[in-house]
């Protein structure tokens, strides 16, 4: 099946201050477990680092400060959620604020299933 629209997604790399840890998001998205960057969908009248600011309230509930553009999707990329989907993923680096209110763990998927 040949993509009939763009999905763009915008990710940002949160790392520690020496450059030891990135901080990842585990979730289940359709029934699959997901390891990510923090971000998500962009919407419609908003720019990139805009989404980057939202996916952050709504991911990790504190606000990040956008530090520099890291990468964009330079190559086709078939959509693994949607087949009609070609994907175009804008990364950015950035910190958080203040320090981290949300749960940090040390394992992959330590959380409860709702």
């Amino acid at each position: 099946m040949k993509p009939d629209r763009f999905n763009v997604r915008v990710y940002f790399l949160c790392m520690s201050p020496d450059g030891s840890q990135v901080l990842v998001s585990d979730e289940i998205i359709k029934g699959r477990m997901i390891t990510k960057f923090p971000g998500g969908g962009l919407e419609f009248g908003e720019g990139p680092i805009d989404c980057v600011h939202r996916e952050a309230l709504e991911e990790l509930g504190q606000e990040v400060s956008v530090t520099d553009h890291f990468y964009t999707t330079d190559f086709y990329l078939l959509s693994a959620f949607h087949a009609s989907h070609q994907v175009i993923s804008i990364y950015y680096t950035a910190s958080l604020r203040s320090a981290p209110v949300f749960r940090v763990a040390q394992a992959r998927f330590q959380f409860e299933l709702l």
